[in-house]
C-alpha cells in the first residue's frame, strides 16, 4: 500500500509541475529540464504529455505500445553488452572528478573456468560511454577453483583512489577443502587498472571435507566498505 501511495503522490506532483509550467510558459516543449523530466519519469514525449493534460489522450499506456523511440531515455546508455547475467551492481563516483564513475556487478559465467566474476566498468565522461577494465578477480592460487561469491563493493577515498572488495567461494582441485575468502584491490587511474593486495585473502575460512572437520565456521556475505573523506585525523582511512 505504501508503494502505491508514494507512486500516486509522485505522479500527482509531476503532473502538477507540468501543468503549472505550461500555464506560465507556452514553450514548455523547448525547455530541456522539463523535457528530460517527462521522458525519464513518464516515458512519453513532451508532445504526448501535453495531449494527456488537455484530455486528448486518456490512457498513457496507449502511448507506450510499440514506441521504442519514446521509451528510450536520453539518460540511459548500455554499459555492458555481455549476454551472460549480471546482477547486484555497485557503483562509486570519484569525489575529485564526477565524470569518473565505476561500477561492478556479479557476472554468472557459462562454465566452471569462469563461473563467478566481478567485471569492472568505468566511464570518464559521466556515463556517456563505458569501457571494461581488464581486471580479473580470480584466485591467485592455481589449485583453487572459484565456485561462488561475488558481492562487489566500490568506494573512492578523498584522493581519488578507487577500492574494490569482493568475496570468493573456492574449492581445492583435490576436492578435500573449501575456502571462503574476502579480497580487495585498488585503482589509481579511475578504474582502468587495478592492483591486488599482497596476500591472497583479507580474511578466509577453510574446512576439510573429510577428517571430521566441522566445516566452515564463518561465511562472508555482502561485506561493506567505507572511506573517511572528512578532515579529521582519520581522513582516507578505509
Amino acid at each position: 500500500m505504501s508503494k502505491v501511495i508514494v507512486i500516486t503522490i509522485a505522479v500527482f506532483c509531476l503532473f502538477s509541475t507540468i501543468t503549472l509550467y505550461t500555464q506560465e510558459n507556452k514553450k514548455f516543449q523547448d525547455n530541456p529540464a522539463v523535457k528530460f523530466l517527462i521522458k525519464e519519469k513518464m516515458k512519453i514525449s513532451p508532445e504526448d504529455a501535453l495531449k494527456v493534460l488537455k484530455g486528448e489522450i486518456s490512457n498513457i499506456q496507449q502511448l507506450k505500445t510499440g514506441k521504442k523511440d519514446i521509451l528510450n531515455s536520453d539518460s540511459e546508455v548500455l554499459v555492458s553488452d555481455d549476454i551472460l547475467p549480471e546482477s547486484e551492481i555497485h557503483a562509486a563516483i570519484n569525489p575529485n572528478d564526477s565524470n569518473n564513475i565505476i561500477i561492478s556487478p556479479i557476472r554468472l559465467g557459462s562454465d566452471f573456468s569462469d563461473l563467478i566474476s566481478c567485471p569492472v566498468y568505468y566511464t570518464k565522461n559521466f556515463g556517456q560511454t563505458w569501457l571494461k577494465s581488464d581486471f580479473k578477480n580470480k584466485s591467485k592460487r592455481d589449485d583453487l577453483l572459484v565456485v561462488g561469491g561475488g558481492d562487489p563493493v566500490l568506494i573512492y577515498d578523498n584522493d581519488g583512489t578507487a577500492y574494490l572488495t569482493w568475496i570468493l567461494m573456492l574449492l581445492k582441485f583435490s576436492g578435500d577443502s573449501v575456502y571462503n575468502s574476502m579480497n580487495w584491490a585498488y585503482s589509481n587511474d579511475g578504474g582502468v587498472n587495478w592492483k591486488r593486495q599482497n596476500d591472497e585473502f583479507v580474511a578466509y575460512t577453510a574446512a576439510a571435507r573429510g577428517g571430521g572437520s566441522p566445516g566452515l565456521i564463518e561465511f562472508y556475505d555482502k561485506q561493506w566498505m567505507a572511506a573517511d573523506n572528512s578532515n579529521s585525523q582519520f581522513k582516507n582511512n578505509i
